[in-house]
């Protein structure tokens, strides 16, 4: 069956799903790490963990680095945090003015009559502009992002609607968990995504649907 005739809701992750932007996001965030003066064991701890938790706000990523790997005096530690904030928001920008479009996003957009919003990790004033230039913001009803979780923005966006069956497009784990917790389904984009031997072994145990192109969806 068509997903336009399963649904009334769709919710769209951004990077990796809208966009082709999860490896540029990654390889930014080692440039920044390094230009700031971080050791290489550092910088590829936090590059494992960044990628394997790809869809998490991005100050609680960078947070984690600090907590886990590296070791900042106490009265530095902020103010490094946000120098790693600011650079890679800067790099995030020509990021997004510059990445490809997913393979069949806008047949899905121009068809589906239903509600479409966007959730992402990404910075929600960041990601409201780029939606914005990039000429997308047609399409969708609301943009949100972060600081808020991916699952506390879901859950706002179904509280009060007529919805009456809602799917959640995502890339990552962070996604799939945001679906679960608010009890809508879920269909993994797998080409862009970071953690495709986790998420294929998610969607064998839930059974959940998996693509490569948007297009699938409209078989």
């Amino acid at each position: 069956m068509k997903l336009t005739a399963q649904y009334d809701c769709i919710i769209f992750d951004c990077d990796g799903v809208i966009f082709d932007s999860n490896r540029p996001k990654i390889a930014a965030m080692r440039s920044v790490l390094e230009e700031c003066g971080y050791s290489p064991t550092q910088v590829s701890n936090c590059i494992d963990f960044f990628q394997n938790n790809f869809g998490t706000p991005r100050q609680i990523q960078i947070d984690n680095f600090f907590d886990r790997f590296i070791d900042e005096m106490p009265q530095h530690e902020n103010q490094r945090k946000m120098e790693v904030f600011e650079k890679y928001s800067a790099a995030c920008h020509g990021i997004f003015e510059q990445a490809k479009l997913s393979p069949g996003i806008l047949d899905l957009l121009n068809t589906f009559s239903g509600d479409k919003f966007v959730t992402s990790g990404s910075v929600q004033t960041e990601l409201r502009e780029i939606i914005s230039a990039r000429d997308l913001d047609q399409y969708f009803k609301g943009v949100y992002g972060s600081p808020t979780a991916k699952a506390e923005i879901v859950a706002s966006v179904l509280r009060g609607t007529p919805y009456q069956k809602s799917v959640l497009i995502g890339d990552a784990i962070a996604d799939y968990e945001a679906a679960t917790a608010n009890s809508i389904d879920f269909i993994y984009f797998k080409p862009f995504s970071m953690v495709q031997e986790s998420m294929m072994q998610i969607a064998e145990q839930e059974k959940f649907q998996v693509i490569d192109d948007f297009r699938a969806l409209l078989d």
